[in-house]
């Protein structure tokens, strides 16, 4: 017997091994076929999805076909079934899209189906379903309610979308720069991008046309993208701590501002969030950058200011122009500029024409009479400040501050030093480096349509006046009107032009033709102009501190004339309200006196101008350059004899010099601190030219 026994499998053994592993991959192949079959079939849906979705896509998206309400409906007419049958090659099948249009109510309901066979052989679909109403192509949506004391206001997003993905080689081989470190880029598919750096920041959709015969590596015939540009001031003397890395300018919806600033060598160099300087004035009274930030047309919102640890209470924003007479000008305190336009839809049965012949349309108005206003955006391409402009049109600044945390007056930026420092006296203007800045909100009107937004303009039949009534960011609860006349002695006939304006803005009023009234002392004229001034309360109805509080101003010629007063002032104006006191001006001869004014060092400015006249009047301009003084009417072979008396807002010296030949022998200059005068004597009708000077004299000095 053997004593060791022998180890394996037998012939039947393998034979069942092999019958079993058979079975296992026979249910195995089974099993990956169908694996197989259920992901493509899961593939084909998936595509069928995707085409279904993008047709709706496609049919919402109506800003190239349908302008109108009669387009759309031309467009989408009901189909009563499937129809616009479309084959549609797929991954691994074909597919066909069909397309069911059925009216509802003002909707159009309408239903997309792909279908397609399986590899066996099996018909399959997929269905989606929308409602699509009629929208205008240059606006995504509308706010809006039955309320009379709302007002509409549409979408801002404009024409601009996000940008994504990052800048490819052959991008660099084709893109423009802009003198800001950004560039755009025309990659021939119908959309303008902005970069910076390696990044697509921007892309203005449907802004190239296309020509597929030419292949074009510059922009070409793109609509360009709206830039609107200014600097950022830090005042060092109270932000003295804060980098300037740490100021952001944001603007709001689809947009992208670039941060940037030219060194002395003539590089430019973009601001980062690790940027501690860019550029100092001077004196070093305030650091600053540029920006410019990229929307596209039909934009309208806020560009605004984020520093990167947070707005506090203590920090401020100064908007505005501090050299400036009108309150509608003066700086105030905000973080952000709203950028609006108003238009109005013209009601057709009440279009006139002027003495030129030219259209003068009416808006429609509400049960209150009042009109009803829609928000408009920018026009493509606007470059503002407009670099053709004529006078040039001044940079969107900002200029960041420190104050108390309660401090909300716009004066502050003045009375405070912060818009007037040392380096912001510019050609002997105290602030002139802000001449012309924007306050907190920039009405688009302020050219006409120019600066609107003229595709919508012409979708909708609108139309815009010359100013903007009121913020409509920030709209009021009520309108009044205050109305008035002016009283005009003339010699003849012919009443020079005048122009009447609120304390809120320049285009607030209206003027009628002026009415003969009658004669005085057979030597003048009377005649009489009758205005209507809207003004507008931000307070409730049931506020009963608040009101319009403000001044009327009426704007003659002072070389021809001079009236009683310039300016009368309302005070809580709660409704429609009548003047009681009549603006009464006289046209003659009168001795006119024009000169320039040369501003004091640290801020120091002119207080006030006046004529010792009581029927006389006295101006300083806008920009606290100039003045100019008139005296009342003088009859014909008569002299003037009188006093103009100059008033300095500090203990400077006015200095006088009277730069008029035709006047010597016939004054006296009195320097003072801080009044001075001059007087003359007999002095003939007529325009004559005075210089005053404010500066520190020394004692035991006098004035030049």
């Amino acid at each position: 017997m053997n004593k060791y026994r022998n180890y394996g499998f037998g012939l039947i053994e393998v034979l069942v091994a092999l019958a079993i592993m058979a079975v296992g991959l026979l249910a195995v192949a089974s099993f990956q076929t169908s694996l197989i079959g259920g992901s493509a079939e899961n593939k084909a849906k998936a595509e069928a999805m995707a085409i279904a979705q993008q047709r709706l896509e496609q049919m919402r998206n109506i800003s190239n076909d349908a302008f109108t309400a009669a387009e759309f409906e031309t467009l989408y007419t009901a189909t009563n079934g499937y129809s616009n049958d479309t084959k549609v090659a797929g991954s691994n099948t074909s597919f066909l899209r069909q397309e069911n249009i059925t009216d509802n109510a003002k909707a159009k309901e309408i239903s997309i189906m792909v279908s397609w066979e399986t590899s066996d052989g099996v018909s399959e679909s997929v269905e989606l379903v929308t409602s699509l109403g009629y929208e205008s192509p240059v606006i995504s949506g509308e706010i809006d309610n039955s309320d009379d004391d709302e007002f509409y206001v549409r979408s801002a997003t404009g024409r601009a979308e996000l940008g994504e993905g990052q800048v490819t080689d052959d991008d660099r081989r084709r893109m423009v720069m802009n003198d800001d470190l950004t560039g755009l880029v025309n990659r021939e598919d119908g959309d303008l991008r902005l970069t910076s750096g390696d990044d697509i920041v921007l892309t203005l959709k449907d802004a190239c046309q296309i020509d597929d015969e030419v292949i074009d590596y510059d922009v070409g015939e793109c609509t360009g993208f709206v830039e609107i540009s200014g600097h950022v001031y830090i005042d060092t003397a109270t932000q003295n701590q804060l980098s300037i890395g740490e100021v952001y300018v944001k603007a709001s919806d689809a947009a992208f501002c670039q941060r940037y600033y030219v060194d002395d060598t003539g590089k430019t160099v973009q601001v980062t969030a690790d940027s501690t300087t860019a550029l100092t004035t001077d004196n070093g009274d305030y650091s600053y950058y540029q920006y410019t930030c990229y929307l596209g047309g039909g934009w309208h919102g806020n560009i605004g200011i984020i520093l990167g640890s947070g707005i506090s209470q203590s920090d401020k924003v100064c908007v505005g122009d501090p050299t400036s007479a009108d309150a509608f000008e003066r700086p105030q305190i905000a973080t952000r500029r709203v950028y609006r336009g108003m238009a109005f839809e013209i009601d057709d049965t009440k279009t006139t024409q002027d003495v030129n012949g030219d259209d003068v349309y009416s808006p429609i108005v509400d049960d209150n009479g009042d009109t009803i206003y829609y928000s408009v955006g920018v026009k493509d391409a606007l470059v503002l400040p407009n670099p053709d402009a004529e006078p040039a049109e001044a940079p969107h600044d900002f200029v960041v501050n420190k104050m108390q945390p309660g401090d909300s007056d716009g004066e502050l930026c003045v009375n405070d030093g912060i818009m007037v420092r040392t380096d912001a006296n510019v050609d002997g203007i105290t602030g002139g480096l802000f001449i012309g800045n924007p306050d907190d909100f920039y009405c688009l009107n302020n050219m006409g349509s120019a600066y609107i937004d003229d595709t919508k303009l012409e979708a909708f039949g609108y139309s815009v006046n010359n100013n903007c009534p009121f913020d409509p960011s920030d709209p009021p609860s009520q309108k009044h009107q205050i109305t008035g006349s002016i009283k005009i002695g003339v010699v003849g006939d012919d009443v020079p032009p005048f122009t009447v304006n609120t304390s809120d803005g320049p285009l607030n009023c209206t003027a009628d033709a002026p009415v003969f009234a009658g004669f005085i002392e057979s030597i003048f004229n009377i005649y009489t102009i009758d205005y209507r001034c809207d003004v507008y309360d931000w307070a409730e109805a049931s506020d009963l501190e608040n009101g319009w509080s403000g001044y009327i101003q009426v704007n003659p010629d002072l070389s021809q004339m001079t009236c009683s007063d310039l300016r009368q002032y309302h005070d809580v104006i709660k409704a429609d309200h009548t003047a009681t006191e009549q603006f009464v001006c006289k046209m003659g001869q009168v001795f006119n006196v024009v000169g320039d004014i040369t501003q004091g060092s640290g801020g120091k400015s002119l207080a006030d101008v006046t004529i010792s006249d009581a029927n006389g009047v006295c101006l300083i301009n806008a920009e606290q350059t100039g003045f100019e003084c008139s005296s009342d009417t003088i009859d014909d072979g008569d002299t003037w004899t009188g006093s103009i008396y100059f008033q300095s807002d500090s203990n400077l010296d006015v200095c006088l010099s009277v730069n008029d030949v035709e006047l010597v022998g016939k004054y006296t200059k009195v320097d003072g601190v801080p009044l001075s005068h001059i007087e003359f004597t007999a002095v003939s009708p007529g325009t004559f030219s005075v210089s005053a000077t404010l500066q520190n004299i020394k004692n035991g000095d006098s004035c030049p």
